[in-house]
């Protein structure tokens, strides 16, 4: 897992992260900082832990911001993807400007759209998103 509490965090290249963790099973946590994701493979599928029903994949909460500009993500609860703590949310933030999601939508994410102005989300096949410029 990549934590991030401050600063500036650029993730570039392309590795896995897998996240197993028998809590939180977070590939990405920002709990501060800037966090920017130019590539690799994010996923938790497999993790075994607390509550199955909900994994996320990439947390952010204190402030804390999200740029993802390609990379693919897999998450074992694919709803929880992207996720910004609830009492954050005036303060942190993910933006998606690239990557392909497996059975998440980052346009209709149950907390709203995270993919930036000027960007849109294709279905490439049968629930996988690719989000793009326009």
């Amino acid at each position: 897992m990549f934590w991030n509490k401050g600063g500036v965090l650029n993730i570039s290249g392309d590795g896995v992260v897998e996240a197993q963790s028998a809590k939180y099973s977070m590939a990405v946590w920002a709990q501060g900082g800037t966090t920017i994701i130019n590539g690799g493979t994010y996923t938790n599928v497999g993790a075994t832990g607390d509550d199955p029903t909900h994994y996320d994949l990439l947390y952010v909460k204190n402030g804390g911001q999200i740029e993802i500009n390609g990379g693919e993500f897999k998450c074992q609860t694919p709803k929880w993807t992207l996720n910004i703590k609830n009492a954050s949310r005036e303060t942190a933030s993910i933006v998606v400007k690239g990557g392909k999601f497996h059975g998440f939508n980052p346009m209709e994410a149950e907390e709203g759209n995270f993919v930036a102005p000027g960007y849109k989300v294709v279905e490439e096949s049968a629930d996988v998103f690719v989000v793009m410029p326009e």
